[in-house]
This record gives C-alpha cells, structure tokens and sequence, in this order.
C-alpha cells in the first residue's frame, strides 16, 4: 500500500472556502471516475463488479482514510471516534461540495490552468490590473460572445438588421421597374420572368447576413450554407440559361433548352436540395475559439468528411457554372447589342471569385475577434448579393 509521505507540520488548518452568502461554502469537489468498459466477457464484467464493490467498500475506504490516503465520499465514516483522530471530521462534514464547473468547457484542464494564472498574475505579479479586470478576464474563460450578446455589440446588431432590411426592401422594389416601359430597354437580356428570378437569388443571399447577428447555432450553420448555395443558384442560372440558347448554330438540346426555361433553372435547385439534404446525415458542429484574455466565440465547423466532399461538391458545381458562363460570354463577346449587357456580367462574376476566395480564406485563417470574424463574413456576403441585384445597379440610361 502507497504510504503518504511525511510533511513539515505548519501552524495551520484547513477550513471550507467561504461562498458568497455567509454560511454557503464554496469547496469544490474532485476526484475520480471508475467504469467498466462495454466490450468485456459476462465473466470478466462480474470480476471488475466484485473489484468495484471492493474498492467503495466502506471497510476497504476506511482503512484509506485512516492511512490519511484519501478523503472518503462516505460521509458516516466521519461519524467514527478512531478516524476522527485521523481526519478533520468536524471540516468535512461542514463544508458544502460542488462540483467543478466542467459543463462550462470541454477542456477542465485549460480552463483550470488560465484561471490559477489570471489569479496568481494578479496575487503575485506586478500587473496593475484591478480585481474586476482580473474577475472580467476569469468569466470569459467560458463565455461565449457574439453579436447582441452585450451592450458593446447591441448597437452594430442593431444597425445591421435595419441597413440588411431597407436593402432587402430596395431590391424588391426594384423589380417594380421591369414593368415601367421607359425602362424596359434596359432588361432586353433576360426575360422578366428570369430577372424575377434572379433578384431573388440575390435577397436569399442577403438573408443569409441575418445568421452572422445573435447566438450562433447549428440551424444557422444550414440556414447560411443553404440561402447561399440557393441564392447563388437562382441568381446564377437564369444567365447562364440565357447564355446558352445565344449559341449560334442552335441544335435541338439548345432549342429544348430555350423552351424549357423553369426546367432548366429547377433541376439545378433540385442538385443543392438534394446535396443538402445529405448533410442532414453529418450535421454541423459548433467549434469554440478560445482567445486568452479575449472574447470566445463559435464557429460552424464541419468536421465530417462525407460532409466536406458535400459542401465541396456544392462550390464545385457554382464554379463550373461560373466558368461555363465566362466562357460563353468570351464567346459572345463581340456582338454589339449585347455588350453592355456582357460587360456587366462579367464584372460581377469577376466580383463572385473574388468574393468566394475571400470567404475561403475567411474560415481558413484564424481571426480572434468575434466582431471582426462574423462583420467580414456579413460584408462578403452583402457585396455579392448587393452587386448581384442587377436591377438597381443597372438603372441608368445607356449613353
């Protein structure tokens, strides 16, 4: 048996840690964890039972104590004259255990570490940080923050959802202009129908902004992958449709094409919804970003491989669409009536790559401020859509 070995006696004793109402002590409780492992033999699982009971047997546990090995969880053991010459009992029958707040973190011994170091930097250090600082710093260990969580980013939330909001409400009724005639030379390219269509592929996209304000969640992981993935494809498709029946030399596929305008546009919807709908097998998780001294935050993580070849798959497809549809302009390029047109889509798909790549680069450096990380994802995001929505950008009177 592991003897305890001898230390100095001090003019000390211990005593429970006071709480934060007079009489409630604060002592945390630790210790450890026995289980039986699943994957045993019905003979080996009753040897480990009978090695279970053995050990928090209350005689095997005495003789612990009285050894000054342990401190017993049997609280009547305190109750014995013999052992009370050993142990504290008039303490531990006293204090008031509590659990250590391992719910709070999925890493106890990080968290333990950064708090014994805010504490002792501030006991022992010659930093000139106040309590509350030091205090502020230990309850952000475990806090999550994002955007409304406090008063600092109330405001910027706020602001966010009435300027997404009037944006919205823009891009809806710009498509009042498609029914106006002096405009209507300035929508020859796509049909109203399809300019319909696309508009609202750019507002889906804007939507997506309102999952970077509140409390992140795994419903607002999908809900941003699938209005952007949505959005992209009904802002995207209804030109390259348009595109594709330009083709000089029409074969049959391009008049089929032609003539089957919604198909067309609904059998790419069809392959996100579809794709989508997988990642219902490998759901999202929420990863925490831990910045010492700083704020915490969440982010959507996918850490499934069945999950990523999906999402890969989904930017695949919107990458071939936009190189399809580059090519077909290069293509087209020469043609004087529909050169305005053509510049401007280009110009805004050059603005797509840019933007995807800078999303791209988004989640894959890491950024440690909340603010900074879900603001820049919004910005993206609002650039695309904003300069997606054709209709208000092209308002203008061709010279």
């Amino acid at each position: 048996m592991f003897q305890r070995p001898e230390i100095e006696i001090i003019p000390f004793t211990m005593a429970p840690m006071p709480g934060n109402k007079e009489g409630v002590s604060s002592t945390v409780l630790s210790g450890f964890n026995i289980g039986i492992v699943d994957d045993l033999d019905e003979e080996t699982k009753k040897a480990a039972i009978t090695a279970l009971k053995f050990l928090t047997s209350k005689e095997l546990q005495r003789k612990f104590v009285m050894k000054d090995l342990i401190l017993s969880s049997i609280l009547s053991l305190y109750d014995d004259e013999e052992v009370c010459k050993i142990a504290n009992c008039p303490l531990i029958k006293n204090i008031q255990p509590i659990g250590r707040p391992n719910n709070r973190t999925n890493n106890y011994d990080k968290y333990s570490e950064h708090y014994k170091k805010y504490v002792y930097e501030y006991l022992y250090g010659n930093s000139n940080r106040t309590a509350e600082e030091v205090l502020a710093d230990i309850n952000d260990i475990t806090e999550v923050y994002y955007i409304l969580s406090d008063s600092s980013t109330r405001t910027i939330g706020i602001w966010n959802i009435i300027i997404i909001s009037i944006i919205m409400g823009i891009m809806i009724l710009s498509l009042s202009f498609l029914f106006i005639n002096k405009f209507e030379q300035h929508y020859k390219f796509l049909t109203k129908d399809l300019w319909i269509i696309s508009v609202i592929g750019a507002i889906l996209m804007l939507s997506s902004c309102f999952t970077q304000i509140g409390k992140v969640t795994i419903n607002k992981c999908f809900v941003l992958l699938i209005f952007v993935s949505l959005g992209y494809t009904l802002n995207l498709i209804p030109i390259f449709h348009k595109l594709i029946t330009l083709l000089p030399n029409k074969q049959i596929c391009t008049n089929y094409i032609l003539k089957k305008k919604y198909i067309f546009n609904i059998c790419f919807l069809i392959i996100d919804i579809i794709l989508i709908g997988f990642l219902f097998i490998t759901p999202y998780q929420l990863e925490n970003i831990i910045i010492d001294k700083g704020k915490n935050f969440q982010v959507c993580k996918m850490n499934s491989y069945f999950g990523m070849s999906i999402i890969i798959t989904l930017f695949t497809i919107k990458t071939i669409v936009i190189l399809g549809i580059l090519i077909l302009i290069f293509m087209k390029w020469n043609i004087p009536t529909e050169l305005y047109e053509l510049k401007f889509i280009v110009s805004t798909i050059y603005i797509n790559i840019l933007s995807l790549i800078l999303l791209f680069i988004l989640d894959t450096v890491q950024i440690k401020n909340y603010i900074s990380y879900s603001l820049l994802r919004e910005l993206i995001i609002f650039i695309i859509s904003l300069i997606k929505n054709k209709n208000v950008i092209k308002i203008k009177k061709k010279k």
